[in-house]
């Protein structure tokens, strides 16, 4: 599969983490904390369902890809149709529950009963998107969720322009569900125009028992580890005090951004069909040529700027947070790499494996954390989720073998360019320990170095540089 999309769903992720962000400032400038609070509360329900419905699209899209026929596509449609209505109705059941408590004139009631509408479009644009994507439109799945948040951004920054009267909680809800209204308007019309020849939805119980099961085996091994992260967090606070939670999840986000925005292409492995190993195998070769070396010089920089940026604007402990997101930059960093595998095991529907071996993982991280934190202190934290990242990445190179027979695991990738990637590793080292010493001329140099090598030796950047003066 050639990988033409890639840049595409990297930037849609930089926008939509940026247009999140973006949100979160300018709703707490025109509407206040207070009232954003109720908001952030009653989405907070919401997002719990949303995440769980990830897992069910996810599994959606590869069946679609796999099953070509008009009559599997009709019933697997109709088993997303029967799924999506009943998480519409389960989080209006529970939204129902905790608006009961409130006050039927307060902030929290209204946000309570206007929420679930915003999420009820939402999952509406998601499954759109994921039929769009199932039948190869991928490049329209990843621009339209991208519509609603846009137009709220462009309402409020207007509102604080020109002095629109968006100065409530009332007028946020209201602005957010036409937002979200019209990003699903568009998501069903552009749905029911590209996929007109699939005829309609055949109802099969099997099929959505197959969709319940393969998109909760998904989402329930992530819920785990989401789950467990408290723990972790509570024991940094009894050995080390909360500053040292703090720390830790700065240094968390940052590796999970990266994380995020650098594995955003995997989702282009979810069209290449389970029998096409050839295909699969030249993908995955190509996704490393160009995105390993590159994952791990970006890191280096985000290690080496990052800590004593963060440090200096407030006030924690620089030499910490140095160490920490070294390591949860690695770790996350390495799961973005073998990415594009663990969505080919998706599309090989193992998800038995992902929900045992995520939860194994979780467990083990937890409990190493736990041993680790009161002997050697805050790195015991990040040494139990890097150990537990490297087997991970052993595990899925193992089964990936398991499923395409004559592979030789996700280390054969990278021989075609491993004195570009070994540089790359060497260097990372090095600004992890000048970004840990904290010694300004170090982290300069350092960063320096990297920046070099990035623009002048990766075939990715030269390409893009090129492209950029129109060579």
């Amino acid at each position: 599969m050639e990988l033409r999309l890639a840049p595409l769903l990297t930037v849609s992720a930089f926008v939509r983490a940026g247009l999140g962000l973006a949100f979160s400032v300018l709703a707490i400038r025109v509407v206040g904390a207070g009232p954003f609070g109720y908001y952030s509360l009653a989405w907070a329900f919401c997002v719990a369902f949303l995440y769980m419905y990830t897992g069910i699209n996810t599994v959606l899209i590869a069946a679609l890809v796999e099953k070509r026929t008009v009559k599997s596509s009709q019933e697997w449609m109709a088993a997303g149709l029967v799924l999506t209505a009943v998480m519409v109705s389960l989080v209006a059941a529970v939204s129902a529950f905790v608006a009961a408590f409130a006050s039927s004139s307060g902030e929290l009631f209204l946000a309570m009963v206007v929420c679930p509408l915003m999420l009820a479009c939402q999952i509406a644009t998601m499954f759109c998107c994921a039929l769009l994507e199932g039948r190869g439109h991928v490049a329209r799945a990843v621009l339209l969720p991208l519509v609603g948040n846009c137009g709220i951004v462009l309402v409020l920054v207007t509102s604080l322009l020109a002095g629109w009267p968006v100065t409530g909680l009332a007028s946020l809800l209201s602005v957010a569900l036409a937002a979200f209204a019209l990003e699903a308007a568009i998501a069903v019309g552009t749905a029911l125009i590209q996929c007109a020849g699939m005829g309609k939805p055949i109802w099969r119980g099997g099929t959505v028992k197959k969709l319940l099961l393969g998109g909760c085996s998904i989402q329930a091994a992530n819920m785990v580890s989401f789950l467990l992260d408290p723990w972790s967090k509570s024991v940094l606070a009894l050995c080390l005090g909360p500053a040292s939670v703090a720390v830790f999840d700065l240094a968390m986000k940052v590796g999970w951004g990266l994380n995020f925005v650098f594995s955003a292409y995997s989702r282009l492995f979810l069209q290449i069909p389970p029998s096409d190993r050839e295909r699969r195998i030249a993908s995955l070769t190509q996704a490393a040529d160009l995105t390993w070396a590159p994952l791990a010089l970006v890191g280096a920089i985000a290690v080496s700027l990052l800590p004593p940026l963060m440090g200096a604007w407030l006030r924690v402990d620089q030499m910490l947070l140095a160490q920490g997101m070294a390591m949860a930059v690695a770790a996350c960093l390495l799961m973005a790499a073998v990415s594009a595998a663990y969505i080919s095991l998706i599309g090989f529907g193992d998800h038995a494996f992902i929900f045992r071996n995520q939860m194994i993982l979780g467990i083990a991280n937890v409990v190493t954390a736990s041993l680790l934190v009161p002997i050697i202190g805050f790195p015991g934290a990040f040494l139990g989720s890097l150990a537990a990242t490297i087997v991970n990445v052993a595990l899925i190179s193992k089964r990936l073998r398991y499923h395409m027979p004559g592979f030789s695991g996700l280390a054969s990738l990278a021989r075609p360019f491993v004195s570009r990637l070994t540089l790359a590793i060497i260097l990372f080292a090095v600004a992890c320990t000048a970004s840990v010493r904290g010694s300004s001329v170090e982290i300069v140099v350092a960063v320096a170095c990297v920046a070099f090598v990035l623009l002048v030796r990766e075939p990715l950047a030269r390409a893009t540089l090129k492209k950029i003066h129109g060579k």
